[in-house]
């Protein structure tokens, strides 16, 4: 009879191979990306960390450990309210959020419309307490990020950032993102995360700028992809 596996003993074993893979023969990234694994599962007893995003951010460690920063910790304490997913240091504090487009049961009829306004309102909460925030996503995955967010906070326009103030403030009250945050608000880099080879592939904002304004044009030089393209910009 086969012995029963709880949810904690699978969970552990699910980082365990995924960083056994991802650092191949490197012993030392192991052995810090097994002690970050560790804190993910105690942290798991307290409040639920999904085995989905833990293995994201143990992906994100290894490449700032790849790229020597130090201090690198998961599930890090920003304030009173804000827990970042990984934090590190070079030059400064790096603090990097990630995002899989996860919406909410309340949220199922309007995932596009909130999924605006949570990465709004994190860029903003969160640039303001790193020297560099980086936005990281699955490569299976374009976060629809306001383009007025991927420009430098000199080029936005104020009439789009209250816009964009009233969008964050129909699903963020508590406490209220203020429109000097969203002004000031600055995405520094994005990472786009291969889980399954554990690779990072470093995008500016410009880039992913580049990316919805290639797909304006597609949908102005192709009439027959109109409706096909627009559901994605």
């Amino acid at each position: 009879m086969c012995a029963k596996i709880n949810s904690e003993e699978l969970i552990y074993n699910s980082l365990v191979n995924y960083i056994n893979r991802i650092a191949g023969s490197d012993i030392e990234i192991r052995q810090r990306l097994l002690h970050l694994a560790n804190k993910l599962l105690e942290l798991n007893k307290i409040r639920a960390v999904s085995l989905n995003h833990s293995i994201m951010e143990l992906a994100v460690a290894k490449y700032l450990i790849e790229q020597n920063y130090s201090d690198v910790d998961v599930e890090v304490k920003l304030d009173d309210v804000l827990m970042a997913d990984v934090v590190g240091f070079k030059g400064g504090r790096v603090v990097i959020e990630i995002e899989t487009g996860f919406v909410p049961a309340e949220y199922a009829e309007e995932p596009l419309t909130y999924l605006k306004a949570r990465l709004a309102s994190k860029i903003a909460r969160y640039s303001a307490l790193a020297d560099v925030f980086i936005l990281a996503f699955p490569t299976y995955y374009v976060p629809p990020i306001p383009r007025i967010l991927l420009k430098k906070p000199s080029e936005r326009d104020l009439e789009i950032i209250k816009e964009l103030k009233t969008l964050i403030d129909r699903y963020y009250k508590n406490p209220p993102v203020e429109i000097v945050s969203i002004h000031k608000a600055y995405l520094h880099k994005l990472y786009a995360l291969n889980i399954d080879n554990g690779k990072v592939v470093e995008l500016s904002p410009e880039d992913l700028l580049e990316l919805y304004e290639a797909a304006d044009k597609i949908t102005r030089n192709n009439s027959t992809r109109n409706n096909f393209i627009r559901v994605f910009i």
